[in-house]
Order: C-alpha cells, then sequence, then structure tokens
C-alpha cells in the first residue's frame, strides 16, 4: 500500500516489510541502523525487513512510502546486484518516479505476485552499486556474498565461524574472503562480527530486555564478554548505547508503531 509517512517521533522502530521512500519535496534526514541519511528531493530510500529506523523530527514533511510485503521481495529479487539504502536518484529519477506511481497501483489493486514482484525489482534495483561493478564476475561475487549476509542473519547468535558459513552456501573461506572484499571491503569475520554488533544494536534499540538477556540470546555466555565485544566494535559500552539512543525514555515497538 501506498501511504503518507506518519508524523515523526523519536522512537526507533523496526520493519516488518520492506519499506521505500521517495523524496519529493522538503529537507530531513532517515536513520537506517544507526546511519542518518540527510534527504532532499528527488532520493529513495530504502528499509528492509529486520532493519530499524527513524525520522529525523526536525524534518518537514517530504516523502511518499510504499509499503512491500516480505513474500512480494524474495532474496531472489535481488540476484546479480548490491542494493544501497540511499540514493540520489539523479538523471534517473523521472525513471524512477514513473516505477515507483506503477508500484504503488499494482500494490493497491492487488495486482499478480509475480507483475508486482518484477515492478519492486525494476525499482530496487535503482539503488544498485553501479560504477566498474556491472561485469559477470561481479554479479557472481555479488550473489556469494548476499548467499554469505543471508546465512549470517539466519545463523549470526549460533555461529560465527567462516568455514562453517562457507560450507553452507558451497564456498570455500577462500573464495568467500575474495568476494566479500571485492563487494563490500571486508573480511567474512568481519561482516560476521559486524553482523553479531548490528543484531546486539537492534536489540538494545528496539527491547526492553536487560543486557544480560541480550548477551545470552546472541550467544555470549558472559555478560561482561559481550560488553567488551560491543565496546570493541562500537566504541561504547551497551549501557552507554542506550541511553544515548533513548534520552527521553525507551518507545519499543515494530514498523510504524
Amino acid at each position: 500500500m501506498t501511504s503518507s509517512l506518519p508524523p515523526a517521533t523519536t522512537s526507533i522502530k523496526q520493519a516488518e516489510a520492506h519499506l521505500v521512500f521517495l523524496t519529493a519535496t522538503g529537507v530531513g534526514s532517515q536513520m537506517i541502523d544507526f546511519v542518518d541519511y540527510p534527504l532532499r528531493p528527488g532520493q529513495l530510500v530504502h528499509v528492509q525487513p529486520g532493519q530499524v529506523h527513524r525520522r529525523d523530527p526536525r524534518g518537514t514533511d517530504y516523502t511518499t512510502t510504499l509499503r512491500i510485503a516480505v513474500e512480494l521481495c524474495p532474496d531472489e529479487l535481488f540476484a546479480g546486484f548490491v542494493p544501497r539504502p540511499h540514493v540520489d536518484l539523479g538523471p534517473n529519477q523521472p525513471v524512477a518516479n514513473a516505477i515507483f506511481v506503477q508500484l504503488s497501483k499494482q500494490l493497491n489493486q492487488s495486482a499478480p505476485l509475480p507483475l508486482v514482484a518484477a515492478t519492486a525489482k525494476q525499482l530496487l534495483s535503482q539503488l544498485a552499486v553501479t560504477g566498474d561493478h556491472n561485469s559477470v564476475g561481479y554479479s557472481q561475487q555479488a550473489d556469494l556474498v548476499r548467499l554469505f549476509r543471508r546465512a549470517v542473519d539466519t545463523d549470526c547468535a549460533l555461529e560465527r565461524r567462516v568455514a562453517s558459513y562457507a560450507q553452507a552456501i558451497g564456498s570455500s573461506p577462500r573464495t568467500l574472503n575474495r568476494a566479500t572484499v571485492a563487494v563490500t571491503g571486508l573480511s567474512p569475520k568481519d561482516i560476521i562480527d559486524a553482523r553479531v554488533a548490528l543484531e546486539a544494536q537492534r536489540k538494545l534499540a528496539v527491547s526492553p530486555a536487560s543486557i544480560a538477556t541480550v548477551a545470552m540470546t546472541l550467544g555470549f555466555g558472559e555478560p561482561s564478554n559481550f560488553s567488551k565485544f560491543f565496546v570493541r566494535l562500537t566504541g561504547i559500552t551497551p549501557t552507554t548505547f542506550r541511553e544515548q539512543l533513548e534520552p527521553t525514555g525507551a518507545n519499543y515497538g515494530s514498523e510504524w508503531g
């Protein structure tokens, strides 16, 4: 469905579906997974399921929002490209606008799923990493990294060994390392650690669970080990992170609340 963005709030929400924001007028910023993206007309923003987000309450009304159900965007939809969360459309804005309107109509009219999925891919491909990354070799590496990230998303609380992930996706640690460095500039171990830290941040942001409980759900036997890991990855303690995130008090929820 298509809707106007709800009133700005200081609370952080966790997306349950794909959310695509198209900026038409005004200025502001959108936080996605604790990174702030400045917004102005002609920009497209994509929040994926599970990501946390917050609109800058100081911004003006500036976007139209598409909410795309998860089943309409299977992982295979992103085959061959690496989507970014935010892009300045530039000369592609008229094309993106047309696709956005078309997808909005299809969603509102309950069009056949294959048709909606194809249009959604057209829109989301506007967020693809471009430049010298259009070769077949890069596409194959991007797909391998996509499979790796998907596995890490699923199992990061239980498994942190690169070799286990490589085996699970039919690769080798060496091949996986080449792919992740080429596509992201990071090693597989860096990606695993960053994903565990991100999951910790998400849980601390949207759940009232204690730090000890968060540590346990992420596979840390001792809260002190979790705190050391968190400090190493983020530079601050879990307690400080939570305090800085919600200075006026926690407001937990999902989607738009």
